[in-house]
């Protein structure tokens, strides 16, 4: 019986999945660094372990519902929340941000706009916020000032 344990990762956090058997050999192309893909998976609860996923289905990226995607985020943008826009994930923009944001733990949202990959994503809820002048202004100060907006 084969399995292979993968770590996913969305908009909201991560999180372990089990893959196994036949999902495994048709779909392990697709579990590769930054692809993305649909999962569909059932949740696995036992008492002396984290939650675990159990991979149902992947369905690669040209089959997934694309209205889907964009109705998402189209939602997310009219939000109320902090913005902040950054190059990419691996600039130093990114990182300063992150660890301002980590700083002062809230309710809320924090919404991140990559320039490069055009791609506007909700942060992991223990980035969320407690809206502050002192944090709004050391942000701008660090990564710019149109690069920081307060949506109320």
């Amino acid at each position: 019986n084969t399995f292979a344990y993968v770590n996913i990762e969305d908009m909201y956090g991560s999180m372990e999945m089990m893959v196994f058997g036949s999902v495994l050999e048709k779909s392990s192309f697709l579990l590769m660094e930054g692809n993305i893909v649909e999962i569909h998976a059932r949740i696995s609860v036992r008492e002396d372990e984290e939650p675990k996923l159990i991979c149902d289905e992947i369905i690669p990226p040209d089959k997934i519902n694309r209205n889907k995607i964009n109705s998402n985020e189209e939602k997310v943008s009219k939000n109320a929340g902090l913005y902040i826009k950054v190059k990419k994930k691996e600039s130093f923009e990114y990182e300063r941000a992150m660890l301002l944001l980590s700083i002062f733990e809230g309710t809320t949202p924090v919404y991140i706009f990559f320039v490069v990959s055009n791609k506007l994503v909700l942060a992991p809820r223990r980035l969320w916020i407690s809206k502050n002048d002192v944090l709004i202004e050391e942000l701008k100060r660090k990564i710019g000032d149109k690069n920081v907006v307060l949506k109320e």
